[in-house]
């Protein structure tokens, strides 16, 4: 039994912030179902690069969901929407301020229809605010929060990160503010309102640089020591031309360091001058071009000094430690065949994960979904006629 087996979340969201959130909620046991535009569906599933005909993304953020096409902008497919959420606990939606309003669907319209539904609201700078009507994506989010900004060489030019911090961080915000407000529940009997920003989590994602600048430290891109300016806490090319990261952070583990290298001499300067790290990076990288990278990986962990392969996406899946761990797993679909999946990165004693249902297609379960809210054959013709689904 999952934790969320009695669970309804009404997902009107798309792309990834959403979408995560609620396959995580499914991934608990919830019954996720997925309201997506008649023809075109959530953006994500014609989002290059495709397995088959669809965005490999989509697919891997939507198991364990139910879809259903509807147009919002039909009066009959709002009230479909309403009664769905008169039936649902959870509704998370990821439009832009003032649009679910528009749809007939806003949590004022909502909360009067069922008060215990608690409402999440993603959207890219918030429900207030001077930002709040303006368009974005991870990339302004993360410029706004200073990350890209704290993040490059030193000298160099800024750099955009690999993976979607705010998306990511925004959809853990919501997941666990959902929750939350599910205990609060149980109390009070009351639902809530969710406002989540994708640019808060940004900045909620800034412990260190924001902690180093409100202690008068430098932030200057690739100064700082945990963002490539300190010789113990950085990445090393090797013999290969691959890459080595080093993490000696705490004392013990420079001094071994240096043990090991032959360094003696920098033992006590950890924290040296600007000018003495340079030298101390210079020589630690002379030293690291003399092996390969494997070879240097378990050497320092036989002296168990932190360290680890930088690994290219490619190398990822293959890794012993992701595949003990189950992190990457596959599924049988019947559309696209054996189906590599992310696990979510949990693990419990008495609630476990399921996955139960592949990606669904598109408005794969819009007959079922509306069958379920009573609507006979005759109703669903004529919802198809009137194009509201």
């Amino acid at each position: 039994m999952g934790a969320l087996d009695a669970l309804r979340v009404l997902d009107l969201s798309r792309l990834m912030p959403g979408p995560l959130c609620t396959m995580i909620l499914g991934d608990f046991g919830a019954d996720v179902i997925k309201v997506e535009q008649p023809g075109v569906g959530d953006y994500a599933r014609s989002a290059p690069p495709f397995i088959g005909d669809t965005g490999s993304a989509f697919l891997m953020l939507n198991r364990n969901k139910r879809s259903i096409t509807l147009d919002l902008k039909n009066p009959e497919a709002q009230e479909v929407v309403q009664k769905l959420a008169g039936r649902s606990d959870v509704l998370v939606e990821s439009f832009r301020p003032g649009v679910t309003e528009r749809l007939g669907v806003g949590y004022p319209t909502v909360s009067r229809i069922n008060e215990r539904i608690v409402y999440c609201s993603i959207s890219g700078y918030g429900q207030t605010g001077p930002y709040r009507d303006l368009v974005g994506h991870d990339v302004t989010y993360t410029a706004y929060s200073g990350a890209i900004g704290a993040t490059g060489p030193k000298g160099g030019p800024p750099v955009i990160p690999a993976l979607q911090v705010a998306d990511i961080q925004g959809a853990m915000y919501a997941t666990i503010a959902i929750l939350a407000a599910l205990c609060r529940r149980a109390k009070t009997g009351k639902g809530d309102f969710i406002d989540i920003s994708l640019m808060d989590a940004a900045v909620a994602s800034m412990i260190m640089p924001l902690s180093f600048h409100f202690a008068r430290e430098s932030t200057e891109r690739g100064k700082s020591f945990l963002s490539g300016g300190a010789p113990f806490y950085n990445v090393y090319e090797t013999q290969d031309r691959r890459f080595i990261s080093v993490a000696a952070l705490e004392p013990k583990f420079w001094v071994e360091l240096c043990s090991m290298l032959g360094l003696e001499k920098y033992q006590d300067k950890q924290l040296a001058s600007e000018q003495e790290a340079e030298q101390i990076r210079e020589d630690l990288a002379a030293l690291f071009r003399q092996k390969s990278r494997d070879e240097w990986v378990k050497i320092l962990n036989e002296r168990e000094i932190p360290c680890a392969p930088v690994y290219d996406v490619g190398e990822v899946p293959a890794d012993p430690h992701v595949r003990s761990r189950g992190m990457i797993f596959q599924m049988e679909t019947e559309a696209f065949g054996k189906l590599n999946q992310l696990a979510i990165p949990i693990r419990t004693s008495h609630s476990p994960l399921s996955v139960r249902t592949p990606p669904p297609k598109l408005g794969e379960h819009t007959v079922a979904i509306l069958q379920e809210l009573g609507y006979s054959t005759k109703d669903v013709e004529l919802l198809e006629a009137e194009g509201a689904i």
